[in-house]
């Protein structure tokens, strides 16, 4: 039982802090609110100058992205709301089978799930992903604008591989 509260209580905090994070920089970053119209998906963001939150290393700038991680597949958008469910679906099934003391693995699905509906959210209401956040924008050598719900997918993907490299889990039922 507390297995399923710690992936809970993390997805629904994080998926929640991916959407208020979404939705303040969606109505400040651009100087007006940027309202994504899903009839028209990738537009109605004006042209405006990023946000230096930490100067030469994060900004916030405003982009829809419609298609996948570092943008593939671009208008894909009916591919990707399915594979998110399913992936979600994978998810909860992930979390019934781990071990109910393996909590860091917990912690790890609940990220990833947030990350998935998080994006799937944006998918479903706006037609695109809105992403803000932008990594070394001076250097260039991290092109990509992402959000929140990438940041803890990436994270929790992590965190199972590193689990894996320690040799894995033993499988006991969470529910047992």
């Amino acid at each position: 039982m507390l297995g399923w509260l710690v992936f809970a209580g993390v997805a629904l905090s994080v998926f929640a802090a991916d959407m208020v994070s979404k939705y303040w920089a969606f109505a400040t970053v651009a100087g007006i609110p940027v309202r994504p119209d899903p009839s028209y998906p990738g537009s109605g963001i004006p042209e405006h100058a990023s946000i230096a939150v930490i100067p030469h290393v994060l900004d916030l700038h405003l982009i829809l992205n419609r298609g996948a991680v570092f943008g593939m597949g671009q208008g894909q958008q009916g591919l990707f709301v399915v594979v998110s469910v399913l992936a979600s679906l994978f998810i909860v099934w992930m979390m019934s089978v781990s071990s109910r003391r393996a909590w860091l693995m917990h912690v790890a699905l609940g990220l990833i799930l947030a990350g998935a509906l998080g994006n799937l959210y944006d998918r479903v209401m706006f037609g695109a992903v809105r992403d803000l956040f932008w990594m070394l924008p001076t250097l260039g050598l991290w092109p990509w604008i992402f959000n929140l719900a990438d940041a803890v997918l990436m994270t929790g993907v992590g965190l199972i591989l590193l689990m894996s490299f320690r040799g894995g889990q033993r499988a006991e039922p969470a529910s047992a």
